[in-house]
């Protein structure tokens, strides 16, 4: 995937609020605070976005200042952006539909490959979701080797998202709504726990996948 059909996959940027007008050399021109597909708010000209020119907060404008297109690391990162951007491709209900972002630095390579230099990546290794309800995140992410990955893909598949509350004996879910994680708690049990999950979902008409669905 090129950097320009990367573009056009990003989710439109969001209109937050009017920001008055900006005075040019022959005239006004009105602006607005925009917040951006990687979460980032930023001033902008509005007829910049009507009119295609601005479709990001810059963080798509960094030309590569690498030679590593065709590793498996940079293999990685683009199937990342993909899994949370891209609603074309099938996984995108799982990641992006989910609420699932990425760290902001991380959607130039240069920084996620350095990133994963420094923290074990290797080539027979995987990248994996410490709290699968998470994003994409340095404190949220680690390498690991397939089978490990496979465990903990089995271990969310038992009440996904559910966890016992810090310092207490109940439990509580966390689910990613409305591009935010939110959190739920007060439970007796994981199951209740769990049940409420799912009619959470349903009652929001959510992509993710229900707990009695996995069992």
């Amino acid at each position: 995937m090129t950097r320009e059909q990367a573009k056009e996959l990003l989710p439109a940027i969001q209109h937050l609020k009017d920001m008055g007008y900006t005075v040019g050399k022959t005239r006004k021109r009105k602006q607005s605070l925009y917040k951006c597909h990687c979460g980032v708010e930023f001033t902008t000209l509005n007829e910049s976005v009507s009119s295609g020119h601005t479709k990001s907060c810059g963080c798509m404008k960094n030309k590569p200042t690498h030679n590593e297109s065709k590793t498996r690391l940079y293999n990685i990162w683009c199937s990342m952006k993909d899994r949370c951007y891209n609603t074309n491709v099938p996984n995108y209900k799982d990641y992006g539909g989910r609420g699932i972002g990425i760290y902001h630095p991380w959607l130039t390579y240069e920084n996620f490959s350095k990133w994963a230099k420094k923290n074990g990546y290797d080539d027979k290794l995987s990248i994996d979701r410490i709290d699968n309800e998470l994003g994409y995140h340095p404190k949220n992410c680690r390498w690991v080797t397939q089978s490990v990955q496979n465990a903990n893909k089995r271990k969310r598949r038992d009440f996904i998202g559910v966890r016992k509350t810090n310092k207490s004996t109940k439990f509580e879910f966390r689910i990613g709504f409305k591009g935010k994680v939110k959190t739920i708690g007060g439970f007796l049990s994981k199951q209740e726990a769990s049940d409420a999950r799912d009619l959470f979902i349903i009652e929001n008409n959510l992509p993710h996948t229900l707990n009695k669905e996995t069992v």
